[in-house]
């Protein structure tokens, strides 16, 4: 998968037809059902900030941009409020209405048809980056630029199939998606997605939840994993595995050793 595009490349097949998106969203998903309420309520008195939850994620070793976004529904009250989420479908117990209203407002905008933005436009939707206040961004460019090319490409849009080949509206569509993707992060929340492609996912996510958060090394989870499941793999499945969840989520490079189990 190419990594020189930002994050143009986040909804583009991989290894085993499987999407970064869908590995964010079962790797959310396992932790929400997962991870013990003391660690979760750390959260309720933490302002709504991507300082405050990474700050969280990064002590319990799982880092990575799909959690600081997923889990900001617990801040500031939130734990107390709601409890346990579902991350089966949003990062947030239900749909807000206020991005419910947003929606209806970019729905009731004109239908854009094959009009090209230019490619310069397209990047701004492909490469934008979320800061830590929570808008978008993109090198040398206002970030209320990149908040309008966002909003240009979240319209409603149109097709035309005597003018425009599948393949090029699905691109459309795809960047649709994405644009209205990043503008409801404004709003707390994540996307859904459809089950992963990936056959072994379950597995591979629960080797990464015990060497991250319950702090195991590889041989000690070929070790539960032969006396929980009956099933003897080898450690390279595993640290293979463990390596490739890890550069899909975007998670931090792991030192050598294995660290001390945060309280």
């Amino acid at each position: 998968m190419s990594r020189g595009g930002g994050k143009s490349t986040r909804l583009e097949l991989v290894t085993g037809a499987l999407h970064v998106a869908e590995v964010e969203h079962a790797y959310v998903s396992l932790l929400h059902e997962r991870l013990p309420d003391g660690v979760l309520s750390e959260l309720d008195s933490a302002p709504m900030t991507q300082d405050a939850v990474a700050s969280w994620a990064a002590r319990h070793g799982i880092n990575a941009e799909c959690v600081r976004n997923g889990f900001a529904v617990y801040c500031n009250g939130g734990w107390t409020r709601y409890g346990r989420c579902n991350g089966a479908t949003w990062a947030s117990p239900a749909t807000p209405q206020d991005w419910r209203v947003r929606v209806a407002e970019l729905d009731a905008a004109g239908v854009v048809g094959d009009a090209l933005y230019g490619r310069a436009d397209e990047r701004l939707v492909d490469e934008s980056t979320r800061n830590h206040d929570g808008r978008f961004s993109f090198p040398g460019i206002e970030s209320s630029m990149v908040h309008e090319a966002l909003i240009r490409h979240a319209r409603p849009i149109s097709a035309d199939p005597s003018t425009e080949p599948l393949e090029a509206f699905i691109v459309r569509a795809t960047r649709h998606w994405r644009a209205r993707a990043k503008v409801a992060a404004g709003y707390g929340l994540s996307p859904s997605t459809s089950p992963a492609a990936w056959g072994n996912l379950t597995r591979d996510l629960e080797w990464l939840y015990w060497r991250d958060v319950d702090r195991l090394t590889v041989r000690q989870i070929v070790a539960r994993w032969a006396s929980e499941r009956h099933d003897h793999v080898i450690p390279e499945t595993v640290k293979k595995a463990i390596r490739q969840l890890s550069q899909l989520l975007g998670l931090p490079a792991r030192q050598s050793g294995r660290p001390p189990k945060q309280k």
